[in-house]
């Protein structure tokens, strides 16, 4: 079976992270990837069949627009009841399964032109023999023109990604079996296996001795040195640090003052757009310029940023419409992209009002500075305690307060805990849910202490730039 390398790539790295102002995403590297999967066969129109998990890859990545230029003309879920079509190329994209692997023997009678077949992570021999067998019993040999493991089995949006295991952390709990355990710990690594086939990256792997991470780090090791890019060895060597949630559980709860998560968490929208209300969506980008360099940054400065560029922007364009006979020419080769640039940054000016005006409503940035300040010490204290309690009465939206109890929770006492429940009355049963879950932390006694957050005035900077960005939108 063949099994090429993804595309080249100079560069590489997660997301917010590069080497080098040209450093390409893992959103871009992916994309990249998948293009040249579609692109690699020679003729100029196919069919893409593909399985729920990989259409989730693709859909962040190419739209429809993107598929016709890779020459899809239809793209069908495996699952589907399809019609017969003859003559014409077919293209899977589907995770290594046995039921995949049927489907695509049964399809044989369904299609009558070249087959290429492309797998999301690497096909067990089991499998392949078993394909071997349901292709060579239809006399269908012939036309399989590739069959290749392309290790995209993660998905990939901007700013994040992820590896379609829902609810993969009950899971680590070391609830089930040794053998269960194991399988789980396997299935992760080969989906890091995947990201940093798409970086063309070994990296070195990093882990707590005695956790469920060191599970994933041993398998992940395991499967680096059986893969060909792991075992060319050279090219980047990315430190790639494996923890276990339970060692850090407040990291998926927390609130940020990041740009693009905060945008998220309060419009919220889907997986590659934002709900800006009124029936507006913000689409999100790699080809957004202001977005790929601000993502990341404390929303305060973004706002200042955004209205510094547009005020140099209209600047320019108002120089170039103004331009001499002399330098007509120029004006109208830059007028467009000018144009361009304004029209992105004041989509980010409608965003950044749309942040504004949840910021308040929500108490974002009083939860903020909340976390912040339990973040700077060991436990909870007595101050601090209260002024969550009175926090956690005004709240509208229950699950903020959720939220807070749980980033926050582990530092505290059982009776700060239950205080704040009462405070903010979510209902019985998430009380009970939270309860549960910050004793069983208690009883695994973790340390209490994760890397500190550098703390600034959240709040008196966001009243500011709601000032100004109100101003603006005007």
């Amino acid at each position: 079976m063949l099994s090429p390398s993804p595309p080249s790539s100079s560069h590489g790295g997660f997301v917010g992270v590069g080497r080098g102002p040209q450093a390409e995403s893992l959103h871009s590297l992916q994309s990249t990837a998948l293009r040249s999967l579609l692109s690699a066969p020679e003729e100029a129109w196919k069919i893409l069949i593909y399985d729920v998990p990989s259409r989730r890859v693709v859909s962040p990545l190419l739209s429809v627009p993107n598929l016709r230029s890779c020459g899809v003309t239809l793209h069908l879920l495996i699952t589907d009841k399809r019609s017969k079509v003859t003559d014409v190329p077919i293209c899977y994209l589907t995770r290594p399964t046995e039921e995949n692997i049927n489907l695509i023997i049964s399809d044989l009678t369904l299609y009558t032109g070249p087959i290429h077949l492309a797998f999301t992570s690497k096909l067990p021999r089991p499998l392949l023999e078993s394909l071997g067998r349901g292709l060579h019993a239809a006399g269908a040999l012939s036309r399989v023109k590739t069959c290749a493991d392309w290790y995209l089995d993660f998905r990939t949006c901007v700013g994040s990604f992820d590896f379609m295991m829902p609810r993969s952390y009950p899971s680590s709990l070391g609830k089930g079996t040794e053998a269960e355990l194991s399988a789980f710990s396997r299935s992760c690594a080969g989906h890091l296996l995947s990201v940093f086939a798409v970086m063309r990256a070994c990296p070195v792997v990093v882990c707590k001795p005695g956790t469920c991470s060191d599970m994933v780090a041993g398998a992940l090791t395991e499967m680096l040195r059986d893969h060909p890019a792991g075992a060319q060895g050279g090219g980047d060597r990315p430190t790639a640090v494996i923890v276990d949630r339970t060692e850090y559980p407040e990291g998926g709860v927390m609130f940020s003052e990041a740009y693009l998560p905060l945008a998220q968490d309060l419009l919220g929208g889907g997986e590659a757009k934002l709900d800006l209300g009124a029936g507006k969506a913000f689409d999100l980008s790699e080809g957004d310029k202001f977005l790929v360099k601000h993502m990341f940054r404390p929303f305060p400065s973004v706002v200042e940023s955004n209205s510094q560029a547009l005020k140099s922007v209209e600047t320019a364009e108002s120089s170039l419409r103004s331009a001499e006979i002399s330098d007509l020419q120029s004006a109208v080769d830059s007028l467009p992209e000018l144009l361009k640039d304004k029209a992105a940054l004041e989509r980010h000016t409608q965003l950044l009002t749309a942040v504004m005006s949840n910021l308040e409503t929500r108490k974002t940035p009083t939860l903020y500075d909340l976390q912040t300040r339990a973040m700077s010490g060991a436990a909870v204290g007595e101050r601090l305690s209260a002024d969550v309690e009175e926090c956690l009465k005004t709240l509208t939206v229950k699950s903020d307060g959720v939220r807070l109890i749980l980033s926050i929770g582990p530092r505290a006492s059982a009776a700060d805990v239950d205080r704040w429940l009462a405070a903010l009355d979510p209902g019985d049963d998430i009380k009970g849910k939270v309860g549960r879950y910050l004793s069983g932390l208690r009883a695994l006694r973790l340390p209490v202490e994760p890397p500190k957050q550098e703390s600034d005035d959240l709040m008196s900077a966001v009243a500011a730039s709601a000032l100004r960005v109100g101003k603006e939108a005007v």
